[in-house]
């Protein structure tokens, strides 16, 4: 079956190409895979923005302005570069976000955490499917040489009780 880019994403592409690294760009196709992504943007021609850009010195003032209250990834769309230029010139120039910034981004993170991790936990009293069941003639055999023989003792065994000292003479 042959899958077919939709004229949406050709366009996200030819937009989020030049300044995103392939793995950055996989969320945004998810129906595509890393090669597939590459593969596009090598066969349409779409050039990366030069991973050695030089900022002026007016848009150098201009991101030491902006990055205490702007997201890396805003920056970079803004200036048409990569995120890790930001970073690297965050580096450079000893910048860092601010506290007003940093809390919002916290937040943020922590209701994602909760709105979208509480759906892939188990519920209280959550019983596994596979509970009662007989695991397979067929998986069994499979499985026997890994496990352990009966009256195994694993070679790092320690009475309780038993103090080891180390190489350095410590407890």
């Amino acid at each position: 079956m042959k899958r077919t880019w939709t004229e949406e994403e050709l366009a996200l592409l030819n937009e989020k190409y030049p300044i995103m690294q392939i793995k950055d760009l996989v969320p945004l196709f998810p129906n595509k895979t890393k090669d597939a992504i590459r593969t596009k943007g090598v066969v349409l021609q779409i050039k990366k923005v030069n991973p050695k850009r030089k900022f002026s010195s007016q848009e150098i003032e201009e991101i030491k302005a902006l990055f205490p209250n702007i997201s890396s990834k805003e920056l970079a769309e803004k200036y048409q570069c990569s995120i890790y230029i930001i970073h690297s010139l965050q580096k450079r120039l000893n910048l860092s976000k601010s506290e007003e910034h940093l809390a919002k981004m916290h937040a943020f993170t922590n209701e994602n955490l909760i709105k979208y991790g509480e759906k892939n936990r188990f519920k209280k009293g959550h019983i596994p499917d596979n509970t009662g069941k007989q695991m397979s003639q067929k998986l069994y055999e499979k499985m026997k040489p890994t496990f352990f023989p009966k009256g195994h003792i694993p070679s790092n065994y320690k009475p309780i009780g038993t103090e080891v000292m180390t190489e350095d003479g410590y407890k």
